[in-house]
């Protein structure tokens, strides 16, 4: 079982890589509303790649037809 620390490693690094992949896409990003744009889509998927963590990985419904 991942202790508390550990996830946390793992998903700073995570974000990180992320981060570091969506700052070297906007250099020499002049269109502010491109950047903006950009910026908000980066922090959704982040924003819901860390709810899923949180909570853990979608289990199969137990209401799927068998």
């Amino acid at each position: 079982m991942e202790t508390s620390k550990e996830k946390k490693s793992r998903i700073m690094s995570k974000f990180s890589a992320r981060y570091d992949d969506w700052s070297l896409s906007q250099q020499g990003q002049t269109d502010a509303y491109a950047y903006e744009a950009s910026y908000d889509e980066f922090i959704r998927e982040m924003s819901k790649e860390l709810l899923q963590e949180s909570v853990g990985h979608e289990r199969d419904s137990r209401k799927k037809k068998r």
